[in-house]
């Protein structure tokens, strides 16, 4: 059975289980995550990547905080290869990364302040 996108309890218990900080954090991903994919395929694009390594580190951190584990590790994997220089195989990890994230983000949705679930949110990582 595959691990969940994330871990809850895991989380709640890293905010002293206050359900506002949570949504805070949750809200932050939401607005960081896209820009740190597309700032991944710039460096793609451009052969960059530096590029590619700095914005998966980033993406890690938040995701850390998340106890989003299969995203994480996939994030990881993108770092770890954006530092080695191998931009096909960050390219394919990058993949996997996008697949990762959009599982995350059903997972998340629940977990949104209540206004921006009203709002809907359309994943920029569902390509």
């Amino acid at each position: 059975m595959p691990a969940p996108a994330f871990d809850l309890a895991e989380a709640l218990e890293g905010v002293d289980g206050r359900h506002d900080r949570l949504q805070r954090m949750v809200e932050f991903y939401f607005g960081e995550a896209p820009l740190l994919l597309t700032q991944m395929r710039a460096g793609l694009q451009s052969q960059d990547a530096s590029a590619i390594a700095r914005a998966a580190h980033r993406l890690a951190g938040t995701l850390v905080y998340l106890k989003a584990q299969p995203a994480l590790a996939a994030a990881r994997r993108v770092d770890d290869l954006g530092v080695a220089g191998d931009l096909q195989g960050a390219a394919a990890a990058i993949s996997a990364l996008e697949h990762e994230l959009v599982l995350l983000e059903r997972a998340l949705v629940p977990h949104r302040a209540q206004t921006q679930r009203d709002a809907g949110y359309a994943s920029t990582a569902a390509t």
